[in-house]
């Protein structure tokens, strides 16, 4: 097997299952933590919006840093503001300190947008190998799905037991991510 097909592709899909295990370990419990922390439901839906809208206010100047300076680097501002803003969320004990984490897991967002998809589709291409991006792609989506539903278990398993918990995991996970793109991705091809 042509070892940079089976970097690209397993690379692809570890990231897929690592930031999908990240995003989905809270959902089962981040309304409950918020509400332990006297947050009502009217301020979680000011969160959800907050986060929407700053993914909304940078998804243009971050696609463009990617563009100039590489999917890499926008994959690991994004791990950095994605482990940040689970940090914040985990010291945090009100609805102002959520709401800056939700600000920051918007840019994070932000960066990640495309970036990881932009830099499959640009390595295949590099590496003539276009005729596999749509599997490669599909078998992303599948460790997308795996990641989901391993983090949403586990994340309810665990803020079952230790709700104040729950914040710790994700931003180990995104430092994970983080170590896993500084080490394994390259863009040979950026310039």
């Amino acid at each position: 097997m042509d070892n940079r097909k089976f970097t690209a592709n397993k690379l692809y899909c570890i990231l897929r299952l690592l930031g999908n295990f990240a995003l989905a370990f809270t959902i089962p419990t981040c309304v409950i933590y918020l509400r332990c922390y006297g947050v009502e439901i009217w301020q979680i839906a000011t969160l959800s919006a907050a986060f929407e809208g700053t993914i909304l206010i940078f998804e243009l100047p971050t696609g463009g840093f990617a563009d100039v300076f590489g999917r890499k680097t926008s994959m690991q501002l994004a791990k950095i503001f994605q482990a940040i803003s689970a940090l914040v969320y985990a010291i945090s004990r009100g609805f102002h300190g959520f709401l800056i984490a939700e600000i920051i897991m918007g840019i994070g967002e932000a960066f990640m947008s495309g970036s990881l998809d932009a830099w499959l589709i640009d390595t295949l291409k590099y590496q003539k190998r276009e005729s596999d991006i749509k599997i490669v792609l599909s078998n992303g989506l599948r460790f997308s799905q795996i990641g989901f539903l391993a983090g949403a278990s586990i994340g309810g398993v665990l803020g079952g037991y230790a709700i104040t918990l729950i914040w710790y995991p994700v931003a180990a996970l995104h430092l994970i991510g983080l170590v896993v793109v500084t080490t394994f991705m390259r863009e040979t091809y950026f310039i």
